[in-house]
């Protein structure tokens, strides 16, 4: 998700989509981009208020979820019992309404919520949590327009579920964070998703997982909020310096 300034970075998760329902503000209901500004958040503009929508198709928890034009896709999750969703919802902001994917994702995974951003048509899950009870390697990708998966020739340098992938600048997808099944990790890289290029950059300053972000479009900066471990802090990560602030 690229967004305009820290403030939409801290309200961009205006879409919840629920056990068996989903609601957005009403302020947004007709502009998927439409963001709370500063004066309605604190309560100095017209009050939020929140509309229900058509339930989802899928019962799922932890998937990850991304918005092309005016399609919102919800991308893998967990159902109750611990099976993994393999399908893809996808919420048409237009029309209200719900459809679903007849391809497959191939390897299903969970706690990808953060893990999930889109570049053109398609979609990359970074890593996640299988079925098998551990992390993936792979950055799997959905073609929205084609409906199908694929497998991206170059895997994570190691397994990991719950970390923060948005796409930065060009074809880079800007990776930090997660769980690598022993611990939360500060590692932090840019993927190029064409040529499937590494680069390590500087480590985040706080290890987390599950963690949440946006990119700053304008200033070229990445914001990363919350995630297990970081209790409230917020850090910024800036690619052009490669440095990080607090």
């Amino acid at each position: 998700m690229k967004l305009t300034s820290p403030l939409a970075a801290l309200s961009a998760a205006l879409l919840l989509i629920g056990t068996a329902s989903a609601q957005i503000p009403d302020i947004a209901r007709t502009d998927a981009n439409q963001i709370p500004n500063q004066q309605q958040l604190h309560g100095n503009g017209p009050r939020i208020s929140w509309t229900s929508l058509t339930a989802a198709p899928t019962i799922r928890s932890r998937p990850g979820g991304a918005w092309i034009g005016a399609n919102f896709f919800l991308v893998g999750g967990e159902t109750t019992g611990g099976a993994r969703v393999a399908t893809v919802d996808i919420y048409n902001n237009t029309t209200g309404l719900w459809s679903s994917s007849a391809a497959a994702m191939p390897t299903p995974v969970s706690n990808i919520f953060g893990s999930t951003c889109s570049i053109g048509s398609k979609i990359y899950v970074f890593g996640g949590y299988s079925a098998l009870a551990a992390g993936t390697n792979q950055v799997q990708i959905y073609d929205t327009i084609a409906d199908t998966w694929s497998v991206h020739a170059t895997p994570l340098t190691v397994p990991i579920w719950g970390a923060l992938a948005m796409h930065g600048s060009g074809n880079d997808v800007i990776v930090t964070g997660g769980y690598d099944g022993l611990a939360s990790v500060t590692t932090t890289y840019t993927f190029n998703v064409l040529s499937g290029l590494i680069t390590p950059k500087a480590p985040a300053p706080t290890p987390r997982y599950l963690l949440s972000g946006a990119y700053n479009n304008s200033n070229g900066t990445v914001y990363v909020v919350a995630g297990y471990g970081s209790g409230t802090v917020m850090t910024s990560f800036h690619p052009v310096s490669n440095t990080w602030t607090t």
